[in-house]
This record gives structure tokens, C-alpha cells and sequence, in this order.
């Protein structure tokens, strides 16, 4: 299973998990105990499902899931408004970031997936936003804010992995006219200095 494969399974189970959450408060008794039975099962299924994947496929998953979250919040929690919406979306990106930060801390170099150009891409997606003026929504805004953290954090461990993967995400923004903010350029610049001693992406075993 690729990286899109694996966003599109994510994404069901998370949608079941947040739907089954809901359905779990109902008052009607059969009802809630059919919802939290599921929910004592589906968990354990969904992680043995995200181990017999490779890291670096759960990591772009994950950062995939959590872009399209922002992008269009309603795209795994259609089924609620208001602020039930609100919580369940942060809801959900915390479990991304969580995801995501184990991830990163578990990436060897190599593998047939690209983490640091699709980690670079979303930060850069986001850098982006902030310029051209973000959201008018506060709960939206914060919860932005928090997945760029994550992401710097992620993306400086991934360009130390795969520093082609950096320089060429940097090259290729350079030459179609799009320079990278000053931030990225930076983030950049520390990871592959302080990668500079580490093996280079494709050696791994």
C-alpha cells in the first residue's frame, strides 16, 4: 500500500472513530453500547493496520489527512456542525500529530516514498496562507498555528533523512519563481547543516 492508499484507509477509520464517538452519547441504550463496543475494537485494528505499514508511507499519510483537514474541515467530520465540528476536527488533528511526531522520530533514510518533500510542501502551503492572511476563524487559525509547529519540528528531522529531498524541494521552489519564506529557508539551511555527517538517504539496508 502507497501513501495515498493508506490516507484514504485513514481517513475512513478516523471519520468511524469520530462518528462512533458521537453515536456513543446517544441516550438510547442500544444504541450507545453497540457504539462503544465498536470502540473498544476498531482502536487495536487501526494500529495494527498503521504497523504493517512502512514509516515513511504512515508519515505522508498522516501529513496528507491533516492538510486535507485544514483545507476543507468538513471533509471527515461532515456529519456534525457547530461546535461539535470544532471539537471533533481538533480532535482528529491531535491523533495526526501524534501520528506524525512518532513517525518522524522512527524515519530511517531510503524507502520509495518522498516524507521531506511532502512535509516541505505542506509547511510551505501553510507559510503561504499566513502571508496572503489565513482564516477569519480563530478556532481554524489555532488550530493552523499548532500543525505549523509540528511541522517545523518534523520537517527539520526529515530533511536531515533525506537532505536530496530538501535541497531538491529548495532548488525546484528557486526555479519556478517561487522562493521559500525566509522561516523554511532557514529550517533548511540548520537541518542540512546538522545533517551533514549523517548517511545519505538510499544506504539504508
Amino acid at each position: 500500500v502507497d501513501a495515498a492508499g493508506a490516507a484514504v484507509a485513514f481517513r475512513s477509520i478516523l471519520n468511524s472513530l469520530a462518528q462512533l464517538q458521537q453515536l456513543s452519547h446517544i441516550d438510547v441504550g442500544s444504541v450507545q453500547r453497540a457504539a462503544v463496543s465498536m470502540l473498544m475494537e476498531l482502536p487495536p485494528l487501526f494500529a495494527r493496520i498503521m504497523d504493517a505499514l512502512e514509516v515513511p508511507v504512515q508519515l505522508v499519510a498522516w501529513v496528507r489527512v491533516a492538510g486535507e483537514l485544514l483545507l476543507a474541515p468538513l471533509s471527515l467530520t461532515g456529519m456534525v456542525g457547530g461546535t461539535d465540528n470544532t471539537v471533533t476536527r481538533r480532535w482528529v488533528l491531535r491523533f495526526c500529530t501524534r501520528c506524525v511526531e512518532r513517525c518522524a522520530s522512527a524515519l530511517q533514510p531510503g524507502g520509495s516514498e518522498f516524507p521531506a518533500w511532502e512535509v516541505l510542501s505542506e509547511l510551505s502551503r501553510i507559510y503561504e496562507q499566513r502571508r496572503v492572511g489565513g482564516t477569519a476563524d480563530p478556532d481554524r487559525a489555532a488550530d493552523c498555528d499548532a500543525w505549523c509547529s509540528t511541522l517545523e519540528g518534523v520537517a527539520r528531522m526529515v530533511s536531515q533523512h533525506y537532505p536530496d529531498q530538501a535541497r531538491e524541494f529548495a532548488l525546484l521552489a528557486s526555479c519556478t519563481g517561487s522562493p521559500l519564506p525566509s522561516t523554511l529557508e532557514r529550517l533548511l539551511l540548520d537541518a542540512q547543516g546538522a545533517g551533514a555527517g549523517s548517511p545519505r538517504e538510499g544506504t539504508s539496508s
